[in-house]
């Protein structure tokens, strides 16, 4: 059995139209995938933006503390130098 041009140009168009059936499902079911994924990395996000409020927070008040201390030490150190040059 021999087949002609119009009987494989109908098997090419049938097995294009196939294909094309089949990658439009695949790519269907990535989408729906990735909107899950979406879904999931917007909630991590989310918690990320909560932990660097908390962040900020705790690091103001460790660097206030820390200029506070830096300040005092300063003063210190300076006394320390004036009453060793009266003692000289």
């Amino acid at each position: 059995m021999s087949l002609s041009k119009d009987d494989l140009d109908d098997i090419k168009q049938l097995m294009e139209a196939t294909i094309a059936a089949n990658n439009k499902v695949l790519m269907e079911g990535i989408d729906a995938r990735f909107d899950e994924v979406d879904k999931r990395f917007d909630e991590v996000d989310k918690r990320f933006d909560d932990m660097d409020v908390k962040l900020d927070t705790i690091m103001d008040a460790v660097g206030t503390d820390l200029d506070k201390h830096e300040n005092q030490l300063n003063n210190h150190e300076t006394r320390i130098v004036r009453l060793e040059k009266r003692a000289a």
